[in-house]
């Protein structure tokens, strides 16, 4: 679909470098450049992507966020979910209600951020 010899993760490792390179805006312009060359049976898939991409394409910050020295996977928040919060809710004894046990995850994710004084004085005001 993309050019002989072309796999789909060639294809797939070239759109990463693009979106890194020119944003989401530039990424959603360049794939409806390519879809033009398609044939409909193909334009069906890439029009799909095209109508998620373009109601997200605000979402594509990958590149700023890499400038800034930050992660943009989910394995670090998903890493922290696991030790800060699911290895409070398995000690042995506690039993939680899912209420509760949502508070007391925004309470440590304002611990860990750094931002449990900040909320307490709102919280007074």
């Amino acid at each position: 679909m993309w050019g002989e010899g072309t796999t789909a993760r060639d294809w797939a490792e070239a759109q990463v470098l693009f979106v890194l390179r020119h944003g989401g805006a530039g990424w959603v312009k360049q794939l409806r450049s390519q879809g033009e060359q398609l044939l409909d049976g193909q334009r069906v898939h890439l029009d799909k992507l095209l109508g998620y991409l373009e109601s997200h394409q605000d979402d594509l910050w990958y590149r700023e966020r890499l400038q800034r020295g930050l992660v943009i996977g989910s394995g670090t928040v998903e890493g922290a979910c696991k030790n800060m919060v699911g290895a409070r809710l398995k000690i042995n004894s506690c039993r939680w209600r899912v209420e509760r046990a949502e508070h007391m995850t925004a309470l440590r994710c304002l611990d860990y951020a750094g931002l449990v004084d900040n909320y307490w004085a709102q919280r007074a005001a």
